[in-house]
């Protein structure tokens, strides 16, 4: 009988673990006001926060409440910048990791990417500009997101501000993997890249050196008749 029961329970425990490893784990960003919080959802259970820390938002309410910006606040970048800066990362980055993560890239979905951003300058032509360049900077960064993981939405929406200096920005992200997936690329990672990888931190025996450097001198030396 108590065989029976601690053979029930390890199947529970088995089938638990694998539906946590096969159900796929939402991770969800938002940005606004300068500010990115982060939080993730599997199925039906309520969402964790990951970012801020508890400790930072607690401080955030106890502080006093500011008086709102002005127009001309947001004039030289804030969170029009950064959200440049992100899409030129993701258009620098990806190539570079795909090379070595390429599978776990491939399992993970983007269902949702919503960016939109007002941007003013001082000269209408400046803001035009401005405008163009952002608008090349996102859909660039979506065609190199498209070539490492599958994309379902993305949405970028630019409104220039012909009358205020203003820079600001808004972004909602939906990313959404297994992680029996994520395991699986690491591991693969690992049986690939890992010994490179140790191959350059550890050090190498001076006796294998030494063999080596011997038999290409051997080699580059000539003997005459």
């Amino acid at each position: 009988m108590l065989k029976t029961i601690l053979l029930g329970l390890l199947a529970l425990v088995v089938l638990a673990v694998c539906v946590l490893l096969f159900t796929p784990v939402r991770v969800f960003l938002r940005y606004r006001h300068e500010e990115l919080t982060v939080w993730a959802k599997v199925l039906w259970i309520k969402r964790v926060d990951l970012y801020p820390p508890k400790k930072a938002k607690k401080q955030r309410l106890e502080e006093k409440p500011e008086a709102p910006p002005s127009p001309k606040a947001g004039a030289k970048g804030g969170g029009a910048q950064r959200v440049m800066d992100m899409l030129t990362m993701v258009s620098d980055l990806l190539p570079v990791l795909g090379e070595s993560l390429g599978y776990m890239l491939r399992r993970i979905t983007l269902r949702q990417c919503d960016i939109a951003m007002v941007v003013g300058k001082e000269e209408a032509a400046d803001t035009a500009i401005q405008v163009g360049r952002i608008y090349a900077l996102g859909y660039n960064a979506y065609g190199v997101l498209c070539s490492f993981i599958r994309v379902k939405a993305f949405h970028l929406h630019v409104t220039p501000d012909y009358i205020h200096e203003t820079q600001q920005a808004a972004a909602d992200l939906c990313l959404s993997a297994r992680p029996s997936s994520l395991l699986m690329g690491g591991l693969l990672f690992l049986a690939k890249g890992g010994t490179k990888v140790l191959r350059t931190l550890l050090p190498q025996k001076p006796g294998k050196k030494s063999r080596k450097a011997k038999g290409k001198t051997s080699n580059n030396v000539k003997v005459g008749a």
